[in-house]
């Protein structure tokens, strides 16, 4: 959907569930004048409030909203990608709850047999409970993108920190 006026603007964002609730009102309630500012501008006041995220106005304005929802979740950022799967922050809609979803990249699910490997690693992760492993809470059963929803751990991940630092020592690595 091109975005022409701040209305189609906010439409999407209603739409997809982008913004939360009680900031989506706060927002229509600007007086029309503010209303009448371009997208692009209301887009840059969302972010200055910290309410949507530069990856998800990108997306907005190419056209790709309907790619920040994944069933319950609403992507925030991306975090990473490896060879099979991209990892994203996001937001549950309806609880708050923040995760990080790790989503099998387009290209790999055409193959069943990276389907299944993902499918088994989704099982074994849900089974798992230690304090060095992070949480698995929620798998898709749509069959177009699968995903695993885990516990999301802020912080730097170990190829940043080992190419800052160097290499950890022993006692470190362990922990």
């Amino acid at each position: 959907m091109e975005l022409a006026t701040t209305q189609d603007l906010l439409e999407v964002l209603r739409r997809y569930d982008i913004v939360e609730q009680a900031q989506m009102a706060l927002v229509s309630e600007q007086p029309q004048s503010r209303l009448h500012r371009s997208p692009n501008r209301v887009i840059q006041a969302l972010i200055n409030h910290r309410w949507l995220t530069p990856f998800q106005a990108k997306r907005i304005l190419n056209g790709r909203a309907e790619n920040l929802r994944l069933g319950p979740y609403v992507l925030i950022d991306r975090l990473g990608s490896g060879g099979m799967c991209h990892v994203f922050k996001a937001r549950h809609t309806k609880l708050g709850l923040v995760a990080a979803l790790k989503c099998l990249r387009r290209e790999q699910r055409e193959e069943p047999v990276i389907v299944e490997r993902f499918r088994r690693e989704t099982r074994l992760l849900m089974q798992l409970s230690h304090p060095n492993v992070v949480r698995a809470f929620h798998t898709s059963n749509d069959p177009g993108i699968p995903f695993i929803a885990m516990e999301h751990v802020s912080g730097t991940d170990l190829s940043l920190l080992v190419r800052e630092q160097g290499p950890l020592l022993p006692e470190v690595e362990c922990e």
